[in-house]
């Protein structure tokens, strides 16, 4: 994702221990003749280049966190499973045949952070037979080819044109990921990480109190305090908490999002912004910080305690409403290639629209232009209209908040 997206990084796995002129170097050479073709094609919209162990990289760095950082950042893997020790499998007792230990352990840990589809594991068997390779590579696609250690210039030269030819193939068909394909963004629940899609259906209730500034505390409680009156520690705005509370929780819908990378770069210090335009319609809009609590009877101490003294937490979604926009704000983790990011919530509600539409665009540092897509939330929206005791006498809130047990009605 780099320069204007149009950078495509092809990584080469090598092995050192065959003679270079027929694994090494022949490989390495058709790769660069395959990727210069590629660069010619008018139906591509990226511009390949081949990369190896820690070419380009300053400094004196940690070799296999440089190279395994590559392969995270990579679009298509090649490696080289020619067989090294084709001698030893033939003594008695036969060894173990064997890819480079280093090209097995980068293979690895390809296979985990760019997946089989993008990778082209590539043999000489004339070292051994693909059948004899590890695990399930046999039945990978391998690329293979024949050459001895002394091969004709017409062996070497088929054998070129032959690896050129369908390393422009299959690099080809990795290489073609659309602009559009890149980022995704979706509506998710959190509790089983499941993604929701562009559009969420919502219904929620408009929760009306006629009564929650005139509801009394028991006379009980009134005179509960060691000198008369309300026991210091007990909350005095109980019940105008409870009338807020089940207000917003009925109100709105619980909201998070999930980022899915697509591409075959890691994206860097990502953030996401929504904008929901509000000129017509109220919004209710919330992040886990300014939700309304659950109601305590007793005084809560220590309420803002995270956010005044805490720096806000990766993926933390923020809040900020204004007249005619609501703004959520997230600063992301860096979000690896094909792999998916999760936000915190944020809850959401209106009752003069049946519809609004977030404006989403990620920001990274290696996106050269915003990344932007659209969301719709639709609400069904209920009404009920009662009184707070009505509520409570229903137990309605009975699984929501802590209520206070009268031992005596209130005067």
């Amino acid at each position: 994702m780099s320069g204007d997206l149009t950078q495509a990084t092809v990584f080469y796995s090598w092995e050192s221990d065959l003679h270079g002129k027929t694994t090494r170097n022949l490989i390495e050479g058709c790769l660069n003749t395959a990727i210069r073709q590629l660069g010619r094609e008018d139906d591509l919209d990226v511009v390949p280049s081949l990369d190896r162990d820690t070419k380009g990289v300053s400094g004196s760095p940690v070799i296999l966190d440089a190279i395994l950082e590559k392969i995270d950042n990579c679009t298509a893997f090649v490696a080289d499973v020619s067989i090294i020790n084709s001698a030893d499998v033939r003594r008695d007792p036969p060894a173990r045949p064997t890819p480079n230990p280093n090209v097995s352990i980068e293979l690895g840990y390809a296979i985990k952070s760019c997946g089989w589809d993008r990778i082209l594991p590539v043999c000489n068997d004339f070292y051994g037979p693909i059948d004899q390779l590890p695990f399930d590579i046999p039945e990978r696609r391998v690329i293979s080819y024949t050459l001895s250690q002394d091969p004709t210039p017409e062996e070497v030269k088929a054998a070129k044109e032959r690896l050129a030819g369908i390393f422009k193939s299959r690099l080809k068909d990795i290489l073609k990921l659309t602009r559009q394909s890149i980022l995704d963004i979706q509506f998710c629940d959190l509790d089983t990480e499941q993604l929701l899609g562009h559009e969420l259906e919502c219904s929620v209730t408009l929760v009306e109190f006629s009564d929650v500034r005139d509801h009394k505390f028991p006379k009980s409680v009134r005179n509960s305090g060691p000198f008369g009156g309300i026991d210091p520690l007990t909350n005095s705005n109980y019940f105008e908490e409870v009338g807020k509370y089940t207000f917003c929780r009925n109100l709105t819908q619980r909201v998070a999002f999930a980022i899915t990378n697509n591409s075959s770069e890691s994206l860097k210090s990502p953030r996401l912004e929504i904008k929901i335009d509000t000129p017509d319609f109220p919004l209710a809009a919330y992040d886990e910080e300014s939700f309304p609590d659950e109601p305590s009877y007793s005084v809560r101490l220590g309420r803002g305690f995270r956010s005044a003294l805490a720096a806000t937490p990766p993926n933390w979604l923020t809040v900020k409403t204004g007249e005619e926009q609501t703004i959520i704000r997230a600063e992301l983790e860096s979000i690896q290639a094909k792999r998916t990011a999760w936000t915190s919530c944020c809850f959401l509600g209106t009752t003069k629209s049946p519809e609004i539409t977030l404006k989403c665009r990620i920001f990274a540092d290696n996106l050269p232009q915003p990344f932007e897509q659209q969301l719709t939330m639709r609400f069904n929206v209920g009404e009920q209209s009662k009184t707070l005791q009505e509520w409570i006498d229903a137990d309605f809130l009975a699984t929501l908040v802590e209520m206070p047990e009268p031992t005596e009605p209130a005067e």
